[in-house]
C-alpha cells in the first residue's frame, strides 16, 4: 500500500546506526557491499552462525550505543513482557559487550535494484536478522532467535533421545 512501510522503525534504526559509524567502525561492521537475498539463519531448527561478524557494542560511541539499544528494544518489545524480561536478563548476564552489529548492502533508504539491506545483532544468546533484498528491496524478512532455547527446537525429541535409550 502506498505510503506504508513494513518494519519501518527497524529499517530506519538500522540505517541510522550504520550511517553513524566512522570509517574505522564501518570496516568492522561491514560484511559486504551487497546484501544477501535471505537471512543467514534460514529456517533450520538450530542456528549455526558461528562467526561473530560485526562491530562489538563497546566499540560504539555513547550515542551509537543508544541507537543500538533502541533497535534491540524495538525487536524485544514484540515479545510478551515476561519473555522480553527473560531475554534481557540473559543479555545482561552475558554482558551487552558480547553483542555485535553487522551490516551488508546499500546504506541509503530506498527501493530498486541493488538497494537491498541486511543487518544482524548477534551475541552468544541472541540473533536478530533483518533482510530487505528480495523484490528490488521491497520484501522484508526478520527473525529473532534465542540461541539457548530456539522456538523451532524439538524439545520432546531431544528428551526421548537423551532419556529413553
Amino acid at each position: 500500500q502506498k505510503g506504508k512501510q513494513i518494519l519501518k522503525q527497524e529499517a530506519e534504526l538500522g540505517l541510522a546506526l550504520v550511517n553513524s559509524l566512522n570509517s574505522d567502525q564501518l570496516k568492522m561492521a561491514l560484511m559486504s557491499e551487497t546484501s544477501p537475498q535471505e537471512i543467514f539463519s534460514t529456517n533450520v531448527r538450530k542456528v549455526s552462525i558461528e562467526k561473530m561478524e560485526g562491530i562489538p557494542f563497546p566499540k560504539l560511541t555513547e550515542s551509537q550505543q543508544k541507537t543500538f539499544l533502541t533497535l534491540l528494544d524495538t525487536y524485544l518489545n514484540n515479545y510478551h513482557v515476561t519473555l522480553k524480561n527473560q531475554q534481557m536478563d540473559k543479555l545482561k548476564k552475558i554482558g551487552l559487550d558480547k553483542l555485535v552489529f553487522a551490516w551488508a548492502g546499500d546504506r541509503q533508504p530506498g527501493f530498486g535494484p541493488g538497494k537491498g539491506q541486511y543487518y544482524r545483532i548477534h551475541g552468544p544468546t541472541l540473533l536478530i536478522e533483518y533482510d530487505n533484498a528480495q523484490n528490488q528491496a521491497n520484501h522484508t524478512h526478520t527473525v529473532v532467535r534465542d540461541l539457548t532455547s530456539d522456538f523451532g527446537e524439538d524439545v520432546l525429541a531431544e528428551h526421548y533421545k537423551s532419556q529413553h535409550k
